[in-house]
């Protein structure tokens, strides 16, 4: 049976109730629910090139990206022949305009992004990043942090999305997505060239989603002109921005990173070390490593700087193998505010620089080291920092032979050496020959 219903009409059976559309499935429900029941007839047009503007113009859009039609496949000859010739006549038949759609669904058509570090914009909000220094991911307009590094395995045509070392974990309606230490995989779906969703289990809600108000959630992505903040663009990750705090003309900072990194290449007075920190009485005593600018995933660090400003960028790399030594440091991928009485944060006391307890209200932010002490902590109000082993390796080289002021000079076994005469020899991180 017929029932007008918004200017449109309803399909009512008598025994299984209206003909409805909910949620991206067909089916029947007892009640009007909303507009899910309303129908309207469509002539079947005898030229279909009226739909290209919505349906099939934005897949031909050029770009270099992730996600643009790959011209290198062997059928994109053929389609965009169709497309072509459509456009210049203005005319589509039916059967072309389906083998155009046809091409579009098919996921292994676009240029796809490999397993690698990644960002992700949003297309309704196009400053936004989806970003995590909570377990609880949202959006943010800054494109530089550790927290928006997202790193993608790719298996098939699918992916497994990581954040801060865990997984981005299945969207559900309306509700914050999390991250967890289980992997859960994800389906993209190009919405238009250079766009796609990205949905876990097939759901109608399954897909990642940027809200109002910035946070992620699940909900629908049933097109990119309809739902287009559930749609992605993504940028290759190269490098993340540490910031650093200046201190008497020069730069300090900690730093927890989720993947490997390299630290920028020093020049003459202008260069940052990391370095370890071991507590020695009542002092925290900092060890560089200038030998060895490579920081591998997971190792908390002190950054010491000179001329390099309040931020610097360290590069994205992989394959670092762990630097064995004392180390004091913990670090946090979230941010941490709530700390133990044996845990100090890095700052400034009473004019001194240290590691220090400094009350309620302060906390160590995601990407960033603490130290832990493992004595009495009612006792320690705080650590001050010893510079006696550290080495910024960013200094002048002068003298006779090759003396390099304030960098530390290795013979390839590894072994420091005060000065290089004749040989092969690390120093700065480099291999240097001495003639």
């Amino acid at each position: 049976e017929l029932q007008k219903h918004n200017d449109k009409f309803m399909l009512w059976s008598s025994t299984r109730g209206y003909f409805d559309a909910y949620e991206g499935n067909l089916g029947y429900y007892g009640e009007i629910y909303g507009s899910c029941e309303d129908c309207s007839v469509t002539e079947v047009p005898d030229n279909y090139y009226s739909y290209f503007a919505a349906n099939v113009t934005p897949f031909f859009t050029s770009g270099s990206g992730y996600f643009y039609l790959d011209s290198e496949k062997s059928g994109y000859s053929a389609v965009k022949a169709i497309y072509d010739a459509a456009v210049a006549s203005e005319t589509c038949s039916e059967a072309n305009y389906n083998t155009l759609v046809s091409y579009f669904e098919t996921l292994d058509n676009y240029i796809l992004p490999s397993t690698g570090y990644y960002r992700l914009k949003n297309y309704l909000y196009p400053t936004y990043y989806m970003n995590a220094e909570t377990t609880s991911p949202n959006g943010i307009t800054s494109n530089t942090t550790a927290g928006t590094v997202v790193y993608l395995t790719k298996a098939g045509n699918t992916y497994t999305m990581q954040m801060q070392g865990s997984y981005l974990q299945t969207p559900s309606k309306s509700t914050q997505v999390g991250l967890s230490g289980s992997s859960v995989t994800f389906t993209p779906t190009v919405g238009k060239a250079g766009w796609a969703s990205f949905n876990a289990g097939g759901g109608y809600y399954g897909s990642v989603h940027m809200k109002a108000d910035k946070t992620i959630v699940g909900w629908c992505a049933d097109g990119i002109e309809t739902n287009n903040a559930s749609y992605w663009e993504l940028e290759d990750a190269e490098t993340v921005a540490i910031p650093l705090h200046e201190v008497d003309s020069k730069y300090y900072g900690t730093m927890y990173l989720p993947f490997d990194v390299t630290l920028p290449t020093p020049t003459a007075g202008n260069g940052v070390v990391a370095c370890r920190v071991s507590i020695s009485g009542n002092r925290a005593q900092l060890t560089s490593m200038p030998y060895n600018r490579d920081i591998p995933a997971g190792m908390p660090v002190l950054l010491y700087g000179e001329g390099c400003g309040t931020s610097i960028n360290v590069t994205i790399t992989s394959s670092v193998a762990a630097i064995d030594g004392d180390n004091d440091l913990e670090g946090t991928y979230f941010d941490k505010t709530s700390l133990d009485d044996a845990e100090y944060i890095f700052g400034t006391k009473d004019g001194e620089l240290g590691f220090w307890k400094l009350g309620t209200g302060h906390k160590v932010g995601a990407n960033k080291a603490y130290l832990v002490y493992n004595g009495d902590p009612s006792e320690v109000k705080g650590f001050t920092l010893d510079f006696d082993e550290i080495e910024t390796g960013i200094r002048e080289v002068n003298g006779e032979g090759l003396r390099v002021k304030n960098e530390m000079i290795f013979n390839l076994a590894g072994q420091r050496v005060s000065k290089a005469q004749k040989g092969l020899y690390i120093i700065g991180g480099k291999k240097i020959l001495v003639k």
